[in-house]
């Protein structure tokens, strides 16, 4: 892998996680001040998506955001939908078959099958296949809007033919599921979810990292008991806290960029960027 590298640490920065979804009650946006040895989270309820585009047109030249969305759809998906849609006598002979495994070139990514390498566990459709992918429409509205630079993006670090970085945004894609897994060093083929773990086997690992209040704190550890609405809340708190701990990690230069020859699919497609290494200790 090309691993994304910086000479120096900030000494002090700003990063931002987002839980990206259709509807503002299903996102989650969080930002962490990072100083020192302190790191503050502060959580931003319920935010429309004017909210975010102001705070990206706001932050995003000089703070680093990382994004629970697909950058893109995967090439294969893009390419049987235009033929598609030119009629019965334009589709390409084989591309698919009956048979559900087959649809698998059509509903991932080359970063959704790299990530599933490294997990050592074969997962489900990208986002942007399953469900018509309308997060990832959302988002894309949000690429293209008026006012905000598609420089600030970074599908994959732009890479010139010798592998050398050419243009990197400092808004990345990542998987929450997928860092928290090499954030905690789970066992290969192990897969946890942030949002579905434990009040416990969350909150615990953060303990000597982040500084989070009461009142967050009651969100992101509700309780056993806790209404179904008040656990899907903490679940986009806790992947967009995940996201801006890998936004630090891609802050240091120590996430996974794509090789030079999976760089043209992740220009088109997107890229997620994971922790190069396992447990937190590099956040600092």
């Amino acid at each position: 892998m090309i691993v994304h590298e910086s000479e120096e640490k900030e000494e002090r920065v700003r990063t931002w996680g987002l839980d990206m979804s259709t509807s503002a009650n299903d996102t989650g946006l969080v930002s962490i001040d990072w100083e020192e040895r302190v790191a503050t989270v502060t959580h931003r309820p319920r935010p429309t998506r004017s909210l975010i585009l102001a705070l990206l047109r706001e932050t995003a030249r000089t703070e680093w955001w990382a994004v629970d969305v697909p950058f893109g759809w995967p090439v294969g998906f893009g390419e049987w939908l235009t033929d598609h849609a030119r009629g019965p006598a334009c589709m390409a002979a084989g591309r698919i078959e009956i048979d559900a495994p087959v649809w698998a070139p059509l509903a991932r990514r080359r970063t959704d099958r790299v990530v599933c390498k490294r997990l050592g566990k074969q997962l489900g459709f990208s986002v942007s296949f399953d469900k018509l992918g309308a997060t990832a429409a959302a988002w894309a509205a949000i690429e293209l809007s008026q006012g905000i630079s598609p420089l600030l993006f970074d599908r994959a670090g732009m890479l010139n033919p010798d592998g050398v970085v050419a243009r990197e945004g400092r808004v990345v894609e990542t998987w929450p599921s997928a860092a928290w897994t090499l954030f905690t060093d789970l066992p290969t083929g192990v897969v946890l979810s942030p949002a579905t773990a434990s009040d416990e086997a969350f909150m615990g690992p953060l303990g000597p990292v982040l500084e989070i209040g009461p009142e967050l704190r009651e969100i992101l550890a509700p309780g056993d008991d806790a209404s179904r609405g008040a656990r899907a809340r903490a679940g986009h708190v806790r992947d967009a806290i995940v996201c801006a701990m890998v936004a630090r990690s891609r802050a240091f230069g120590r996430t996974e960029g794509p090789e030079p020859e999976d760089a043209s699919a992740a220009e088109r497609e997107g890229w997620i960027h994971l922790p190069k290494t396992t447990g937190l200790t590099h956040l600092w």
